[in-house]
């Protein structure tokens, strides 16, 4: 449960227990303050249980409630287009460390049991020597094709949380042999190119014809309406 809604909780049930017992002193708006603390703290408990029944969570920045969807809705059409596929996550190397969770969070949550991320790719390791050494000039993480490729098979998802990098996606044009990506959040013109031809099997997007969320009481608590609203989904041009 996030600090946020335990300090509400806190607070709710002292002003309960303070107001009762003011109340039973004599003081006028003692009872009154007690009802009505304890009305809210109903409220937030139910709230929140309706929460984690969704499996997700409540109390989260936009930002982060929005990782929490994409990830949510992602996983469920990944595990019924590529089913039995172990994933390679690569999330956003300049993303915070909650955004990352939340993504991660979404992911797990809509994919169940049927989506297994056998690794995590925070950093890609220049592999050993001699083995496809086609690095990216100019990028700062260490990012190259080669260490993409690196440990990688055709039995194999491999998927870009927010962040794919454009030099990256030129480079992948001229290139066959390539385990199937996924690009989750950043689709660029680099990715579209790769969509047509074939080299990225699928990629979600924000919907542009929508303004952003800006407050995390105009996201739906339904994940499946929220992701339908807020996303599209774009198939490579030999997707299944």
């Amino acid at each position: 449960m996030p600090m946020a809604i335990l300090l509400v909780i806190a607070c709710l049930l002292g002003g309960a227990l303070y107001g009762a017992a003011k109340g039973r002193s004599g003081t006028p708006w003692g009872q009154p303050v007690a009802m009505g603390c304890a009305i809210a703290l109903i409220a937030v408990s139910m709230l929140q249980m309706t929460s984690r029944r969704s499996g997700l969570d409540i109390g989260l920045s936009v930002m982060e409630r929005q990782q929490e969807i994409l990830g949510y809705g992602s996983a469920k059409l990944l595990v019924e287009r590529f089913p039995g596929r172990d994933v390679i996550l690569i999330p956003d190397p300049y993303a915070t460390d909650l955004v990352k969770a939340a993504l991660v969070r979404g992911l797990e949550t809509g994919g169940g049991e049927a989506f297994r991320i056998a690794e995590t790719r925070a950093r890609w390791q220049p592999p050993p020597e001699g083995e496809y050494p086609d690095p990216v000039p100019g990028e700062d993480d260490g990012l190259s094709l080669g260490a993409m490729l690196h440990g990688s098979d055709a039995s194999e998802l491999v998927v870009f949380g927010g962040y794919f990098p454009e030099r990256l996606g030129r480079r992948l044009l001229n290139r066959k042999r390539l385990p199937t990506m996924v690009v989750l959040g950043s689709v660029s013109p680099e990715v579209e190119a790769l969509l047509a031809n074939g080299l990225v099997a699928l990629a979600i997007d924000n919907r542009t014809d929508l303004p952003p969320w800006s407050h995390p009481r105009e996201i739906p608590s339904d994940p499946d309406q929220a992701f339908s609203e807020r996303y599209r989904v774009m198939p490579g041009h030999t997707s299944p």
